[in-house]
C-alpha cells in the first residue's frame, strides 16, 4: 500500500505473491516515487473489507503503528 498523504508504501508479502508480482510492485513504486503528485494506493485484496470497516485513514495509522514497534 502507498499513501503520499502519509508517506509510506508497504508491501504485504504472502504465500501468494510471486517474485514477479514484488519486482512489478518495486518498479511501479519507483515510478511513483519520482513524480509525487500521483496519489495511487495498492493494498492486500484480503484486507479489503476490514478497510471498508475502518477507513483508510485508520488502516494506514494501523500499518504505521505496526512497522514502529
Amino acid at each position: 500500500m502507498g499513501c503520499k498523504k502519509n508517506n509510506i508504501s508497504l508491501l504485504r508479502i504472502t504465500s501468494e505473491v510471486a517474485a514477479e508480482d514484488m519486482v512489478d510492485h518495486i518498479e511501479y513504486w519507483l515510478e511513483v516515487y519520482t513524480d509525487r503528485l500521483k496519489v495511487d494506493a495498492k493494498y492486500a485484496s484480503e484486507d479489503e473489507d476490514y478497510i471498508k470497516e475502518v477507513g483508510v485513514d485508520q488502516y494506514l495509522e494501523e500499518l504505521k503503528q505496526g512497522i514502529s514497534n
